[in-house]
């Protein structure tokens, strides 16, 4: 096949690269197990190939999906059946764990040839602000380009999802999603779905090497505390700036219990004096009170490392990493961190050419787990960069496999959306070997094109894997895909009339009550 030109449906199946898993992955959705299965497989498909589609009902006009558009609705109300919606209740589906659990690809190396596997958590939202008949709707904030600090608010759903991180073509499918309500805490769910992720005697992570990569929301000891538990798990979090760190205590114990926390650092380039401004309720009266704050770089390092590497927009760098070990953080809301310690790196990107910061502020990550002498440094580094993939990947989610574009008043149908959402993201990842390049002729010159021009080995983004899996479905016997004959439904009859639907006010986060003990 030359390269850009399109493909013609074969008369075998399977004439594409290595052992056409793509086929068996859309097999295994034919048997996976509810009732409109075959229409599912063709969402799925349709889902997967139909460029043009802006919105779902749209699918239908595309060449894999083989049903009525009405039909949409009627399979997500049998994966409700199939599958629990319940985020509190549990947040991994056992049937949807067994559908993917053959297309895992397989755990990757460190350095010292450790296998291990990666997962990045993240958080991000469903905006639905013209749904008024959705149940639990709250506030969400949204980008605003226009206004400079502006932090303006849309109606919607956060959510909750856990990747696995594939270190290639940055692909990272997702395997946890879950939509939460305005009360829910996402640090929470996001542990809960690590758990579930590490704990499923089903899944091959609870015996191997497992990395979690995090933002700055999730480093603090709300997440860091429970993961700590689990043997084989170790967290590359990131840590905010100015945060305060322990070095543990060596004073020699006396009465009482024994010191555990010894000098403060803060997480910041150089040390300084901070100012506090307080002014009393009762009084009125202003006072000002001055900090000095200690830098963590002022604490003598226990490993460097420094390498040389090419940014993003070809700026020639060198990155310096400084890394810290056995440090601690204070026990927040009953998470305990004292017998916790975690390491310290900070990531700083230099110019190479003038030796000058790239960027105003360092980068401070944290290594946590009982296995955290088993990452070096550089690798550390080079893990939290990838979770970084997560954020492409959302938008791609959103502008191609309409994420958000499902238009349905019931609140159960919008989270079976996100399972198919999820389920062709997984079909994509499964096709990015099998699948050849097809883009237009004025696209054959970007430098990703020309990339996999050269290299016709190596995985396509998701991207370029949408654009070019049509031509791997039309090598399919579309016999197993096609519907069923059956009877024409009866409709609706003449004069009927359906109940007008339910419209819920927007919900609001309740204030945090602090209970504070009383003075006797």
């Amino acid at each position: 096949m030359k390269f850009f030109e399109k493909a013609e449906p074969c008369a075998h199946l399977g004439c594409m690269k290595n052992d056409n898993q793509t086929l068996q992955f859309c097999q295994s959705l034919l048997g996976f197990g509810v009732s409109r299965r075959r229409a599912m497989t063709n969402l799925v498909m349709g889902l997967s190939a139909h460029e043009g589609a802006r919105c779902p009902v749209e699918l239908s006009e595309g060449e894999f999906f083989h049903y009525h558009y009405s039909n949409i609705s009627k399979i997500l109300e049998s994966l409700c059946d199939r599958l629990p919606a319940d985020s509190s209740s549990k947040v991994l589906s056992a049937t949807l764990t067994a559908l993917l659990r053959p297309f895992f690809p397989p755990p990757r190396r460190l350095s010292t040839g450790t296998p291990y596997y990666a997962f990045t958590s993240d958080t991000t939202k469903l905006v639905k602000p013209h749904s008024p008949c959705l149940k639990g709707r709250g506030y969400v904030q949204v980008a605003n380009n226009v206004i400079a600090g502006n932090r303006p608010l849309s109606v919607g759903y956060p959510l909750a999802v856990t990747h696995l991180g594939a270190g290639e073509a940055g692909w990272c499918p997702p395997l946890s999603m879950v939509m939460l309500e305005i009360g829910d805490d996402p640090t929470g769910v996001a542990v809960a779905q690590v758990k579930a992720l590490m704990e499923a005697p089903e899944l091959p992570f609870g015996t191997e090497l497992c990395l979690e990569r995090a933002d700055s929301g999730f480093g603090k000891a709300v997440f860091l505390s429970p993961l700590y538990d689990l043997n084989n798990l170790v967290g590359i979090v990131r840590l905010r700036q100015s945060m305060r760190v322990w070095s543990p205590s060596d004073a020699a114990p006396g009465k009482g219990a024994p010191p555990v926390y010894g000098e403060k650092y803060y997480l910041s380039a150089a040390s300084g004096e901070k100012t506090y401004h307080r002014t009393d309720k009762k009084t009125g009266v202003k006072t000002a009170k001055t900090v000095c704050q200690r830098s963590i770089v002022d604490k003598k390092a226990d490993d460097m490392a420094q390498y040389e590497a090419t940014l993003g927009n070809g700026r020639q760098a060198s990155i310096c990493l400084l890394r810290w070990n056995n440090l601690l953080l204070r026990s927040k809301k009953g998470h305990s961190m004292k017998k916790k310690p975690f390491d310290v790196v900070q990531v700083q990107v230099l110019d190479r050419g003038t030796q000058k910061p790239v960027f105003d502020r360092p980068l401070f990550l944290a290594i946590s787990g009982k296995r955290k002498g088993e990452v070096t440094t550089q690798e550390a580094q080079r893990q939290y960069r990838e979770r970084y993939d997560v954020e492409p990947y959302y938008r791609f989610a959103q502008r191609s496999l309409l994420l958000d574009k499902l238009q349905t008043p019931e609140h159960d149908h919008l989270q079976q959306w996100l399972r198919i959402v999820q389920i062709s993201t997984w079909l994509l990842f499964v096709a990015r070997n099998e699948t050849e390049i097809n883009c237009q002729k004025w696209q054959r010159y970007l430098p990703k094109n020309q990339h996999a021009k050269k290299t016709p080995d190596a995985p396509l983004t998701i991207a370029q894997t949408r654009k070019g899996i049509k031509n791997l479905f039309r090598t399919f016997d579309k016999t197993p895909f096609l519907p069923l004959k059956c009877k024409k439904g009866k409709g609706r009859k003449k004069g009927q009339t359906q109940p007008q639907r339910t419209k819920y006010p927007i919900l609001r986060k309740q204030p945090k009550i602090i209970v504070r003990p009383s003075r006797i």
